[in-house]
């Protein structure tokens, strides 16, 4: 690539990159058939050490996850080339060095492993969101200007990190309490469920332009059937789901750590099948359900895509309570 820099872009801040190495790899059978396993390997960088702890933070926090990009940037002028994309990705080691008298690569420096179970991309151009670039030898500044330009009383550190890169501050409930629904929200004119707000923005889960979506939407499939919940209760509903889907998924994680695992999805003739501990070296794709399984066409549909992962010679076992087993031996049947 006829580059000469690269940068790191994360959660409003630009940080130069002295070194990026990525790969991907597929894994074969026995005889030689490549399988339908994907698998992204870590993105490696190395950057001179920047002001401020940002990138400590984020190791330092096991669970979360930021959209990132790498951006190779062209010898003439600074154009993007490339941007190497991460959705939601981990910070899963960072060190720091020191080399007395290493004037050519920088005597302080810092490297980064960044980890998405999700994947990544590599497409032309820059970044999705507009950056502002630091001044020299400042890199990672927080952009100030875009925070202060909306009053943070009651907007979350996640909305602000949203307007740093771009975007909007979206109303997210704080954790226990309701959004209130707007009155008369029209039954929903498009199919399937909406996953971008009408400026290209993505919906965020917990928000209300999210909940006001899922409840047109609601209306609209429910249209004919007597026994549909009104909207005060399909509110508490929706509110109640938000709340218990963290602890869900934070029980995944820690079944996915102590079994040594990572979250991944795979796909299957009946869409992607998404996977809470996969660990590739074996192809054991292990579910955890820690809450209770009911008997419903979603669960039917879940197992096809099982059915087919084992046909295609992977291992799925399913991490329940005693109270599904009567369940489960329904689904089997």
């Amino acid at each position: 690539m006829a580059s000469f820099s690269a940068e790191l872009h994360v959660a409003g801040h630009v940080f130069p990159v002295t070194h990026c190495v990525f790969d991907v790899t597929q894994a074969t059978q026995l005889r030689g058939r490549v399988s339908a396993k994907v698998r992204y390997g870590p993105v490696q960088l190395v950057l001179d050490v920047p002001d401020g702890d940002v990138l400590p933070a984020w190791a330092a926090d096991p669970h979360k996850r930021q959209a990132t990009a790498i951006v190779f940037l062209d010898a003439t002028g600074g154009q993007p080339l490339e941007t190497l994309r991460l959705p939601a990705a981990y910070c899963v080691a960072y060190h720091e060095q020191f080399v007395s008298g290493d004037a050519q690569g920088g005597a302080y420096q810092c490297t980064l492993t960044l980890s998405d179970p999700t994947g990544w991309t590599l497409a032309p151009g820059g970044p999705a969101s507009a950056f502002v670039t630091p001044t020299a030898r400042d890199h990672g500044a927080p952009l100030a200007a875009a925070a202060a330009a909306v009053p943070t009383g009651g907007v979350t550190a996640s909305a602000l990190r949203t307007m740093a890169v771009g975007g909007s501050p979206q109303p997210t409930a704080a954790t226990g309490s309701p959004l209130p629904l707007p009155d008369k929200v029209a039954p929903a004119s498009w199919a399937g469920n909406k996953t971008h707000d009408d400026a290209g923005a993505k919906l965020v889960a917990n928000t209300l332009p999210h909940k006001v979506a899922r409840w047109a939407e609601y209306q609209r499939d429910k249209a004919t059937t007597p026994k549909a919940y009104s909207q005060d209760r399909w509110s508490k509903q929706y509110d109640t789901n938000m709340q218990n889907s963290p602890r869900g998924l934070k029980r995944e994680r820690e079944y996915a750590a102590a079994m040594g695992g990572v979250s991944k999805i795979l796909k299957t003739p009946f869409t992607a099948r998404q996977i809470d501990v996969y660990k590739d070296d074996t192809a054991y794709c292990g579910q955890v359900k820690t809450g209770k399984v009911s008997l419903n066409k979603q669960a039917k549909i879940d197992l096809q895509k099982d059915k087919y992962l084992i046909d295609e010679e992977y291992t799925v076992e399913y991490c329940t309570t005693p109270q599904n087993l009567d369940t489960f031996a329904g689904l089997v049947k």
